[in-house]
């Protein structure tokens, strides 16, 4: 089953309690009023690998001010839109509630990540939505956000199901797993693939986050792009990782971030053309080097 859970409400609570103190009783209350209700979201975000900073909490209360409007506006259809997204994601990977084990939690955060996954208690996948980051995004933005992240989510669970020894080891070293080149292009890949059969009809280079320059500097370099990432398609190290699928400093041969997640997508809509969404994300992790090589071009 899917369980979805909005905390917002408590946020906004706590906001109206906070919003004319001083900083010392506004970190109390956040406390008091909001972080200490729900554990479950926070000592996930909190923890490494760092979804979201302590350190930055005094910095997202002063944020807070300019944003409570779109924070407040937001809080009122994203429940309703995820609700329909999750319907709409269900159906593409051709399964529905009873074959998934899935927690989704909207919440408002300190403005680190707008959205990611993370294996909770007894091995339940968990789907988190910042919604202080998704309000400030076109609808068409927050909409393949949220279709993104569900499809991490399907993911690991239809992926564990079909075999759980494998995906329970990969979760149990996620930390390595963040780093494998590899994994990021499959997991990553197939994301934005599925995000882009859920949502359909919205701008290609949208459903990968991309501004218009970053997308047609993409297409242009794609053959060396492809040649880049086979060569460190098997790499473990943390700061190559980064590169191809983080916030990185621009360099000469790569002046845009996360370009890993084109050379993804473009081997997952090619093994697209032999596989279904489900076949592909019941798929083994170390099969995961061998399809990618093959989807592009690679000896």
């Amino acid at each position: 089953m899917i369980s979805l859970r909005n905390i917002c409400p408590d946020f906004l609570r706590f906001w109206e309690a906070a919003r004319s103190e001083g900083q010392e009783e506004q970190l109390r209350l956040w406390e008091e009023l909001y972080e200490s209700k729900h554990p479950e979201v926070f000592q996930v975000y909190f923890s490494p690998p760092y979804w979201g900073r302590r350190e930055d909490l005094a910095r997202a209360l002063q944020k807070y001010v300019e944003d409570i409007e779109k924070i407040e506006e937001t809080t009122k259809v994203i429940e309703g839109l995820t609700s329909e997204i999750i319907k709409k994601a269900l159906k593409t990977f051709a399964t529905d509630e009873t074959g998934v084990d899935i927690d989704v939690f909207i919440f408002v955060g300190v403005y680190g990540a707008d959205g990611f996954i993370f294996p909770v208690e007894k091995g339940r996948t968990a789907v988190f939505l910042a919604l202080e980051c998704l309000a400030g995004y076109e609808p068409d933005h927050m909409q393949a956000l949220i279709a993104h992240e569900l499809s991490h989510g399907l993911h690991l669970e239809l992926g564990r199901r079909a075999n759980p020894e494998a995906f329970r080891q990969a979760m149990e070293n996620l930390e390595e797993l963040m780093s494998w080149i590899a994994g990021n292009l499959f997991f990553e890949g197939l994301a934005v693939a599925a995000s882009k059969r859920i949502i359909p009809g919205l701008a290609e280079r949208t459903y990968l986050f991309y501004s218009l320059d970053q997308w047609r500097w993409c297409r242009e370099n794609e053959r060396r792009l492809k040649e880049m990432i086979l060569e460190s398609l098997n790499s473990r190290d943390q700061d190559v990782a980064r590169r191809f699928f983080t916030i990185c400093e621009p360099t000469e041969d790569l002046p845009y971030p996360r370009t890993g997640y084109y050379v993804g997508y473009l081997a997952i809509e090619r093994l697209l053309e032999r596989h279904s969404l489900m076949e592909l994300a019941a798929i083994e992790p170390k099969e995961f080097p061998k399809l990618i090589r093959e989807a592009l071009g690679g000896d």
